[in-house]
């Protein structure tokens, strides 16, 4: 009864907001300037609302005059005040839930107030996912059952004035607690349990005893892989526990958490046997669809730098499960949805905070002019800044996006790259959307895949040129290496003609592939797993740009020099 409840409840929420979202597309400008002056009127007392005075702002332009662009630099130092005394919220009005914490893309760890109204928002467009996703429940006759959330175990801190911080995904999970296990299948002591724990083993343990399965969410496809082939490499152990109703002796859990879990199950040799029966060696094509029946959909971010995880999962969950690609988002609040089943476009929220948008020709500017969300142009590629819920203002998150059509009269981005992983060695500018395209074209060209790779710049010769380290799942491809590297340079030449170019004039030099010994990548993300950084928070590394990235993957290599 109480699924029922909070499916029927959720549904509702999610139709009402996919419609708002829809009525303020008609006419985004004003939608997107009545936010924003709702907070500078709400925000007129706090500190920033006094330094700049923003009882005086009635424009946009007057607001960009008052207020310059703004990094988290700009932040650090209330921060750390809030982090330290019973302060309140600095930067805005509305009450602050917690901090997000992110290790920050080139490694400096950052903590992100999150309002209560955030969080609001973030919960009532997951349910404007569920809502989306619900035809496809109808086409395939599919109750909404269970779902399984691929989340990492929630490591909440509580800092000196009171104010609590973790990842954004597991601090939303640990405020729904009470609702868990009514719409997810892993029991949520294991999630809220604040501790470091086996957490793939405790998803698949009870996921794969509810056999009407009709959805995996997860924040990206990245997590869905790794279950996936979690499942595959331990399924002796997971179908005999399964089959004896234990939680395997072995696996890293708390008594105390063991012994909650353990009250959950009951042995299963029918279903045990089942399994048996679905895994043949070396067969894992469609083996998600195969595991559970009327599995439809898969809701996790799959585009950019997570496109390869996500056409492996495809072959793990076959043609006829759809991908949803949720959203767009940041620590600093979601930028846009995907309204569509299988797109990995993102509708803006003119709605929900304040966009302004910065031509890439103009980005490296000192002070750059901003454009508004009504005068994007189709096919062009802008910086986005920002000004939000919880008190950040003319913010550059350092995303490039690139603008790909409209939901009526308000655009839908792509996301194209992170401003500092853009490599310009020599004038070429070549951004992660080219590397991704010649890394996925030299592996068709090879009948192989790519299954992780990153880019170091190269310049400990003098002359630039693109060294790429990749893992692969053909170990014959390993004796080629001269030859992959010729047709990694000619794909990537290809995808970025400038390089071809500063090539001819003598600045760069030729693509190098380098082989990574099996499970690198991954070591890396173990590496940082155990400094702390949540699984729930791991991007794949694309680019080699610090010294220490540089001597963990070059002492890895096997093909090193």
């Amino acid at each position: 009864m109480l699924k029922e409840i909070c499916l029927r409840y959720m549904l509702m929420v999610g139709r009402h907001t996919y419609n708002k979202l829809k009525r303020v597309s008609r006419d985004p400008l004003a939608h997107n300037t009545g936010f924003l002056f709702a907070q500078l009127k709400e925000n007129a007392k706090t500190i920033a609302g006094k330094k700049y005075n923003f009882k005086a702002i009635d424009s946009v332009e007057r607001y960009k005059a008052a207020v310059p662009l703004t990094t988290y630099d700009d932040y650090r130092e209330l921060v750390e005040r809030m982090k330290k005394k019973r302060s309140g919220n600095l930067f805005a009005k509305k009450k602050l839930m917690c901090f997000a914490s992110t290790s920050g893309s080139v490694g400096n760890r950052k903590e992100i107030p999150v309002s209560e109204s955030a969080v609001s928002l973030m919960m009532h467009n997951e349910f404007m996912a569920h809502y989306l996703m619900k035809p496809l429940y109808k086409k395939a006759r599919v109750e909404h059952g269970r779902s399984l959330f691929i989340i990492s175990y929630t490591d909440v801190k509580t800092f000196p004035s009171g104010i609590e911080t973790g990842d954004i995904a597991g601090m939303t999970a640990y405020r729904v607690g009470f609702i868990w296990n009514s719409i997810y299948t892993t029991p949520a002591c294991s999630v809220m349990a604040n501790k470091h724990h086996d957490f793939l083993y405790v998803h698949a343990r009870f996921a794969l005893t509810e056999q009407n399965l009709p959805c995996i969410e997860a924040s990206y496809m990245t997590n869905v892989f790794e279950f996936a082939n979690y499942i595959i490499s331990k399924q002796e152990i997971l179908f005999d526990d399964i089959e004896k109703g234990v939680i395997h002796e072995d696996i890293n859990i708390s008594a105390s958490i063991r012994h909650t879990l353990q009250k959950h199950i009951k042995p299963g040799p029918r279903r045990a046997q089942e399994l048996r029966e679905i895994f043949k060696p070396g067969d894992y094509k469609g083996i998600l669809k195969k595991i559970w029946p009327k599995l439809i959909v898969i809701n996790a971010a799959g585009s950019a730098s997570f496109m390869p995880y996500a056409e492996r999962v495809r072959v793990y969950a076959g043609n006829d499960v759809a991908f949803y690609h949720g959203y767009y988002a940041a620590s600093e609040g979601q930028i846009g949805m995907a309204t569509e089943i299988d797109s990995t476009r993102y509708s803006l929220l003119p709605h929900q905070m304040f966009y302004e948008f910065i031509p890439v020709e103009n980005m490296d500017e000192d002070n750059p002019d901003t454009l508004t969300i009504d005068r994007l142009e189709l096919g062009k590629e802008y910086e986005i800044v920002i000004t939000n819920l919880s008190g950040f203002y003319r913010y550059r998150i350092k995303d490039v996006v690139k603008v790909v059509g409209f939901l009526d009269k308000t655009p839908q981005v792509c996301f194209s790259y992170r401003r500092h992983q853009l490599i310009n060695m020599a004038g070429e500018k070549t951004t992660s959307a080219h590397i991704e395209s010649a890394v996925s074209e030299c592996a068709k060209h090879f009948g192989c895949h790519i299954t992780e790779f990153a880019v170091f710049p190269d310049l400990r010769s003098g002359k630039g040129h693109y060294t790429i380290v990749v893992e692969v799942d053909d170990p014959d491809l390993k004796h080629k290496a001269e030859n992959v590297s010729e047709v990694m340079h000619e794909k990537l030449c290809k995808a970025n003609t400038e390089i071809t170019f500063q090539e001819e004039e003598g600045f760069l030099g030729k693509t190098e592939v380098l082989f990574a010994r099996p499970n690198t990548f991954s070591q890396y993300q173990d590496m940082m797993v155990a400094r702390g950084v949540s699984r729930n928070d791991i991007k794949p590394v694309r680019l080699i740009d610090t010294k220490e990235k540089e001597e963990f993957f070059f002492a890895r290599l096997e093909n090193r020099k």
